[in-house]
């Protein structure tokens, strides 16, 4: 058995970005739909404003395509960002 020493804020950041990515999780729609997701609908899947988005799009942070005028994000992709 092994005993691991943190100290209460290191434990507290634990705790939260876990809470944050559950929270996360129940937000997001099934990644199984091949639909592509348009940037109101990736925002809420990802759980971040529509601008932090918009900034990931512009600095090319995020997998996304251009269609038209327009932005469209595919779930799967999302889902290897986020991992990565």
């Amino acid at each position: 058995m092994q005993i691991i020493v943190i100290s209460p804020l290191e434990l507290a950041e634990i705790i939260k970005v876990n809470v944050r990515e559950a929270l996360a999780e129940q937000n997001r729609p099934s990644a199984s739909t091949s639909k592509p997701l348009s940037i109101d609908e990736a925002a809420k899947y990802l759980g971040i404003p529509k601008n932090t988005l918009y900034q990931l799009t512009s600095t090319r942070e995020i997998p996304h395509q251009k269609l038209g005028k327009g932005l469209v994000f595919l779930a799967q992709q999302l889902d290897e960002w986020i991992i990565s």
